[in-house]
């Protein structure tokens, strides 16, 4: 097998694949939307059918492609520990901070803590029916999921050539990489919604790196962003 600290690059290269994984599946499917009759690249269709199908796609390509390349890391014998579950003091204080980060800015931009999964699950109803609002919302949590799950082990493997390349372990280099791939993408949603996913991503960073790569607090993070 070849020698890991020599490679930061392939770590480098698997991490981009995966962030290309993220925007391709988002970019094929809108556009399939668009053949549909839907605006593009609109985030939610007019149409609750079109919805469905476009959730249920882009869910199916990240589950295919997040086996793909955990079965690599696995092949690779590299982030053996991430999903380690390890639940201890750390791992339950930096859950309270990150919660208690989420609420604060809640707080400090819209002056509002009602969960975003809560006008979500209302608004699929209200714009679609019952049945079909509730069919998107439920592939929508799973959507969640898995973009929190490529999230991190994108940033996992951009942390690792980073300390691979650089020989420092407390530099949150998988923050930093993120932030300027998947959280700059974000600025496709406004100047303010890109400045946010910047600061955020960094301290999706700092999270991983303060609970010693624990895959708990840094999940809760991610997924916080798009429940609370």
């Amino acid at each position: 097998m070849e020698n890991n600290k020599t490679k930061p690059g392939k770590f480098l290269t698997r991490a981009l694949i995966i962030l290309a994984i993220l925007i391709g599946a988002e970019l094929i499917f809108g556009l399939l939307s668009y053949l549909l009759g839907e605006t593009f690249p609109g985030k939610f269709a007019s149409n609750g059918y079109n919805m469905i199908i476009n959730r249920l796609l882009v869910v199916a390509s990240w589950v295919i492609g997040f086996k793909i390349m955990y079965g690599w890391c696995k092949k690779q014998n590299v982030l053996q520990g991430f999903f380690d579950l390890t639940f201890n003091l750390r791992v339950v204080i930096l859950i309270l901070i990150a919660i208690a980060l989420h609420l604060g800015d809640n707080l400090l931009l819209y002056r509002d803590i009602t969960p975003q999964a809560v006008g979500e699950y209302s608004y699929y109803v209200s714009n679609y029916s019952v049945v079909q609002g509730s069919i998107v919302y439920f592939l929508q949590v799973f959507y969640y999921i898995f973009e929190a799950l490529l999230v991190l082990l994108m940033l996992s493997l951009f942390q690792l050539a980073g300390e691979i390349k650089f020989n420092k372990q407390y530099i949150p280099w998988g923050g930093i990489a993120i932030a300027l791939t998947w959280g700059a993408l974000h600025f496709m949603h406004g100047f303010t919604a890109g400045i946010y996913s910047l600061i955020v991503s960094l301290i999706i960073g700092i999270i991983y790196i303060a609970g010693k790569k624990y895959f708990i607090p840094a999940f809760v993070m991610i997924l916080l962003l798009f429940f609370i």
